[in-house]
């Protein structure tokens, strides 16, 4: 995930006394821009067991959160209790879904003792979704600029631990060197990366190689170690690693000094996940503009590269030529769900099944985009044709070889869904490799909390244009 929801990296704003708080107004200030201002109404003390009422879709949220993240488990027993409460006052508040906003997962004991509750009290177990840390972090994504300032990712390590970073490399450096960089000990640099939210503010040591500076840089992120695994689920993918600065790639045989790097820039370790060349794909379609197996590999290409909107246009376009094309009506599906437009995704997998039956890749893909959409109870049900489908090919994997044109496509959609499931593995992989190695840091920096009179001034006068209505006493 691009965001981590622990207390070590989202502020708690005034009037917020408690990261239990903070969580509390991060969903808030989220669900108000994604259903609607008007429609979210945040509910004060006394507990009625429901936190923020969507009133235009009868939907209750109880906001759960442990300071840990998504390290950590949500206290389904407080769960529980919280679902009880909000049932007796579920007339009062006319709510019909139930939904759990959490920064962590439960256990799947978690899980049970809490639809085991929702039974004895005569409610059904669909009127209850579970919204984990995926379902806010797409929002956090989409709605970057709303939230930038809810939380801070700087995390800053001193020249101590930086030069004990440089002992444990390969790279032979001269230590003494990089001790006398400059009598402005208090200059540093910013380094983001294009996978998460992180940055890592570092001593600036200007008479360093950028190889050497990123090689540490590297070390820090916990990445080390992945330039010697460049394969997953049965496909070559590697993922590529340079520095840049200004959106210009950086030579490893120049001196940051030499690159007139002041104190202060920001450099990014941008992470490209390298599978086929979109240039050879343009070159064949060049060479033969129907050859539709291109038209999908470079599609297919696009998304790999979250290039989605590209891709959505190029699967949109080899529908439009080729309307019985299996492959790319599930592609478009599935950067559909990538972008977070879950009820278009829904309806393009819905229609993809009902005019291909056999289509397991796009029944796959359904059942998680009504996982993504905390639909839980439908998506284990939605799971089941798949399992089942699965079950009855066992010991068939080779009979598309030889079986008619309709059988070698579906074949080649699971090729073209082990693309995409290896894209999404390796990046989720390389992003909680970052987010532990930042965590282990010694220097970590804990985010300063606002205290700022003009913010909390801010917030008072959103609070107070609302209606009274949307305030409950």
């Amino acid at each position: 995930m691009r965001y981590d929801f622990s207390a070590q990296f989202l502020r708690i704003l005034p009037p917020d006394t408690t990261f239990g708080d903070a969580w509390e107004s991060l969903c808030e200030m989220l669900l108000r821009k994604e259903l609607g201002i008007k429609n979210i109404m945040r509910l004060r003390p006394p507990d009625r067991g429901v936190d923020i009422l969507c009133r235009s879709e009868n939907t209750a949220f109880q906001c759960k959160s442990t300071e840990r993240g998504t390290f950590g488990t949500i206290d389904a027993e407080d769960s529980a209790q919280s679902l009880e409460t909000a049932i007796k006052h579920k007339h009062t508040l006319d709510w019909i879904k139930y939904c759990f906003a959490t920064n962590a997962e439960y256990t799947g004991a978690g899980y049970e003792k809490i639809i085991l509750r929702a039974k004895e009290m005569a409610l059904c177990p669909r009127d209850i979704e579970f919204l984990g840390p995926a379902y806010w972090d797409h929002l956090c994504t989409v709605y970057s600029d709303l939230v930038k300032d809810r939380f801070d990712y700087r995390v800053t390590v001193d020249e101590k631990h930086l030069l004990e970073v440089f002992q444990q490399g390969t790279s032979g450096i001269n230590i003494g060197d990089i001790s006398s960089r400059s009598e402005k000990s208090d200059e540093s640099i910013i380094i983001t990366n294009n996978l998460s939210e992180v940055e890592l503010e570092i001593p600036l040591l200007g008479n360093l190689l950028v190889e050497t500076q990123f090689n540490a840089i590297l070390e820090l992120f916990g990445l080390t170690e992945i330039l010697k695994s460049n394969s997953h689920i049965g496909i070559v993918l590697k993922p590529l690693f340079s520095l840049r600065f200004q959106e210009q790639e950086l030579s490893f045989l120049v001196r940051l000094r030499d690159l007139n790097i002041q104190s202060g820039d920001r450099l990014e370790l941008y992470v490209k996940l390298d599978l086929v060349e979109l240039a050879a794909y343009d070159k064949i379609i060049q060479l033969d503009p129907t050859n539709v197996t291109a038209m999908i590999g470079r599609a297919e290409v696009l998304k790999s590269h979250g290039r989605l909107d590209d891709a959505l246009s190029s699967y949109e376009d080899i529908i439009s030529k080729h309307p019985d094309n299996v492959l790319a009506k599930t592609g478009r599906a599935e950067v559909l769900r990538s972008t977070g437009r879950l009820n278009e995704a829904l309806q393009a997998y819905d229609a993809t099944i009902a005019e291909h039956p056999e289509a397991i890749v796009a029944k796959n893909g359904r059942a998680e985009t009504l996982k993504n959409m905390g639909r839980f109870a439908e998506a284990l049900n939605a799971y089941d044709p798949s399992v089942e489908q699965l079950s009855d090919n066992s010991g068939k994997s080779d009979n598309w070889k030889e079986g008619p044109e309709q059988d070698r496509s579906e074949g080649h959609n699971t090729s073209e869904s082990k693309q995409g499931l290896s894209v999404a593995y390796l990046e989720s992989f390389l992003q909680n490799t970052m987010w532990k190695a930042v965590k282990r840091l010694p220097f970590l920096t804990r985010p300063k909390q606002n205290n700022n009179l003009e913010m909390f001034a801010l917030y008072r006068t959103e609070f107070h244009e609302s209606s009274p209505s949307q305030r409950t006493e």
